[in-house]
């Protein structure tokens, strides 16, 4: 996961770069929550298996964590460097 986590990082930068060139068309303050989301699943792997009680009393937060960053991951599924292990499991 810390390879998807770099490379969704730099999306996300790339993302911003594009901003600066083409003006607000597109909202820095979108980046900044994917971020935010990214280092929070981070965050969720680095704690392990600490129970998460959403839906089922099994998931955990480095489970979530992975669900949430293949999500994240999936808009940007066409650019160089994505992974189709990233993609979103059944």
């Amino acid at each position: 996961m810390n390879e998807l986590i770099a490379w969704l990082l730099e999306q996300i930068d790339h993302d911003e770069q594009v901003v600066l060139l083409v003006g607000s068309a597109f909202s820095g303050d979108w980046s900044e929550h994917r971020r935010r989301v990214v280092l929070q699943c981070q965050a969720w792997l680095a704690r392990g298996s600490e129970p998460l009680h959403i839906n089922r009393p099994s998931a955990s937060f480095s489970e979530a964590a992975e669900v949430i960053l293949r999500l994240l991951a999936v808009p940007y599924a066409d650019r160089a460097g994505y992974l189709d292990v990233w993609r979103p499991r059944d």
